[in-house]
């Protein structure tokens, strides 16, 4: 890989078959170069034609064999990517390719990474989807079939009408997680190119957002301050409003009437840094990786039982990694509030 990457730093050697070319160009006329600078630089001695033609034999040996060993070092990314699929198909492990050439090999390394990498997410959500099917999903059906057949022997409306709400709500608890499901398997093949991405006015987005959990904030009395400082994010919109949309609805649902939740946004070195912070019930400052997890064992019920799946914070990180960005958690602990920190690259 070495000498694949120092050629591929050369600025004319964009392509692939540019860095074969050039090799075999430089090895064919080494021994044409070694006569003219003997000629040129070996004195006035007149050679014979039996020198001659050792000299030249023995220079288009010696370039052969350099080039045929440089040309055969340039195959190693091939190599290399053929032995980690192998590795991946016999062992099932995922490989780490590069992902930063841009000639035809480097292309052909980086989607072989990406669809490694997401097939092995793909087999990882199957185990995650079979957990759920027989978990998550069976146990709120099961408790609407047993309210509903203690229904016929309720002897009073306000028992009939308590094993009603109980239905109501594990129906609603199998709704979210279905539509959950689906907003997964929607997104689970996330592509971003520069096309789709656009010019944000982040004060744009949070404002529209505001507006759309009004009912919301003002059910639980709840202040939502927004200091975007006037910047701007380059990212697809629709995702990406999806991202601080659910780290708002999380801090609504986890935080206590009253509360406060703060939005702000800086601009450091060569990114812009959204904070979203709250007051709410916070969490252990050992989970702060693993409530990303997806179908994360951490989940909880907001302050007023609002449901939630394990899913929401699992596609934030998803797409914002799909923005070359990356989203922090973290909390002091139990009852100390939250802080979401999404940074994009400008």
């Amino acid at each position: 890989m070495k000498t694949y990457d120092k050629l591929s730093k050369i600025t004319f050697l964009k392509k692939y078959s540019f860095k074969f070319l050039f090799v075999a160009f430089i090895g064919i006329h080494i021994p044409l170069i070694g006569l003219i600078l003997y000629l040129a630089f070996g004195g006035n001695e007149v050679l014979d034609p039996i020198s001659v033609f050792i000299a030249v034999l023995i220079f288009t040996l010696a370039a052969t064999g350099a080039t045929l060993f440089i040309l055969n070092k340039l195959l190693e990314p091939i190599i290399f990517a053929k032995e980690s699929l192998s590795e991946y198909i016999v062992n099932k492990k995922a490989p780490q390719l590069p992902t930063n050439y841009t000639d035809e090999v480097g292309i052909l390394l980086k989607e072989i990474q990406f669809s490694i990498q997401t097939l092995d997410e793909l087999l990882e959500e199957k185990q995650d989807m079979i957990g759920l099917m027989s978990h998550d999903l069976k146990n709120p059906l099961a408790a609407v079939i047993t309210y509903s057949e203690l229904i016929p022997s309720a002897d009073t409306e306000e028992k009939k009408l308590k094993l009603s709400e109980k239905i109501k709500d594990a129906a609603e608890v199998q709704r979210d997680i279905i539509n959950a499901v689906l907003e997964l398997l929607e997104r689970e093949e996330i592509v971003i190119t520069s096309a789709m991405m656009s010019e944000i006015k982040l004060e744009k987005i949070f404002n529209e957002l505001k507006t759309s959990y009004e009912d919301s904030l003002n059910l639980k009395k709840l202040d939502l301050k927004i200091n975007t400082n006037g910047l701007d994010i380059r990212a697809r919109e629709d995702l990406i409003k999806q991202v601080f949309s659910n780290l708002i609805s999380n801090s609504i649902k986890f935080t206590p009437d009253g509360g406060n939740i703060n939005i702000e946004a800086n601009k450091l070195e060569n990114k812009v840094e959204i904070k979203i912070s709250d007051n709410g019930i916070g969490f252990p400052p050992n989970k702060s990786k693993a409530i990303f997890d997806r179908f994360t064992k951490e989940k909880r019920k907001g302050t007023q039982g609002e449901n939630t799946t394990g899913l929401g914070l699992y596609l934030c990180n998803k797409i914002v990694s799909r923005h070359s960005g990356t989203i922090e958690a973290s909390s002091q602990g139990e009852g100390q509030g939250s802080i979401f920190v999404v940074s994009l690259p400008i």
